[in-house]
C-alpha cells in the first residue's frame, strides 16, 4: 500500500488511514474530538440547543382580496418575514392568492395569531406542525467533524507521497472527502435555514364573485 515517512519516524498509510475513516466515520455516536472514543450523542457539546422546524397551512377567506394581502404585507414588515412564493388565480367562481411566508421562528406564534384574528379574515383551517430535527443535525454535525479531520490527515499524508501512484490514491481520497464535507455542510446550512424561519402557506385567501 502507499506509504511515506512523517514526521519523528511515523508512518502514514493509505490503506491504515482509509479503514480507520470507515470505522470512525460511520458511527453517529463518535467524534474526531473524542480520538475515536465513543462519544453520546446527548454529551456532544454543540447539542444543548433544540432544532425545531415548525411549517403550516391556514385557509383564508376574505371579502376583499386586495385589502388583504396589504395586510399581510405590512404583518410581515413588522414580524421581518417575507414571501417564499406566491401565486394568484381566477377560476372557479373566485380569486384565490396562495402565499407561502417564511417568518422568524420566535415571531411565528404572534404572526398566526395576528392573521387569525385580521379584519374581514374567516379562518377555513389551520394546520401547524413542528419537527425535531435536533438528532439529525447533531448526526450530521459529527459526521462532519470526522470528515474534516480524516481530511487533514490525507493532506498530510499528501506531502509524503514517495510516487505518482501514491499521489493520485490520496487526492482521490482527498476529493471524495472534500465533497462529503461540502454536502454537510450545505444539509446543515439548510436546517439552519428551515429553522431559523418556520413557514406558513395562506393557499384560500379567496373572494367570492
Amino acid at each position: 500500500s502507499a506509504c511515506g515517512s512523517g514526521e519523528r519516524g511515523v508512518s502514514y498509510d493509505v490503506a491504515e488511514v482509509s479503514a480507520d475513516y470507515e470505522i470512525l466515520g460511520e458511527p453517529a455516536t463518535r467524534s474526531a474530538a473524542s480520538n475515536g472514543q465513543a462519544l453520546p450523542v446527548e454529551e456532544n457539546p454543540q447539542g444543548g440547543t433544540k432544532k425545531i422546524i415548525r411549517d403550516g397551512k391556514m385557509g383564508i377567506r376574505v371579502t376583499d382580496l386586495n385589502a388583504a394581502r396589504t395586510q399581510t404585507d405590512s404583518l410581515l414588515a413588522l414580524h421581518g418575514g417575507y414571501y417564499a412564493r406566491e401565486n394568484f388565480s381566477d377560476e372557479y367562481g373566485g380569486a384565490t392568492l396562495t402565499l407561502n411566508i417564511r417568518i422568524p421562528e420566535g415571531r411565528y406564534s404572534a404572526f398566526v395569531a395576528a392573521v387569525e384574528t385580521g379584519a374581514g379574515n374567516k379562518v377555513l383551517y389551520k394546520e401547524i406542525s413542528a419537527r425535531d430535527v435536533t438528532e439529525e443535525y447533531l448526526d450530521v454535525e459529527i459526521r462532519l467533524a470526522n470528515k474534516r479531520s480524516y481530511l487533514e490527515r490525507y493532506r498530510e499524508l499528501l506531502k509524503r507521497a514517495g510516487s505518482i501512484k501514491e499521489i493520485l490514491e490520496v487526492e482521490e481520497q482527498v476529493r471524495a472527502l472534500e465533497e462529503e464535507i461540502e454536502s454537510a455542510e450545505g444539509r446543515l446550512r439548510f436546517l439552519d435555514d428551515r429553522v431559523a424561519y418556520s413557514s406558513l402557506e395562506l393557499p384560500t385567501a379567496t373572494q367570492d364573485k
